[in-house]
């Protein structure tokens, strides 16, 4: 796996728990993938 050395904004990082939670409680559903613009739509 590639990592890339760029840094991330802090707006980005305050986004990480949330997106975090949401796809734990679409995992709690039985949801085993989301996209990316369904998951901008429930955060």
């Amino acid at each position: 796996m590639v990592v890339s050395k760029q840094a991330l904004s802090q707006a980005t990082i305050k986004r990480i728990p949330v997106y975090y939670r949401t796809v734990k409680d679409l995992q709690q559903t039985g949801e085993k993938r989301v996209r990316s613009d369904r998951l901008s739509k429930l955060v």
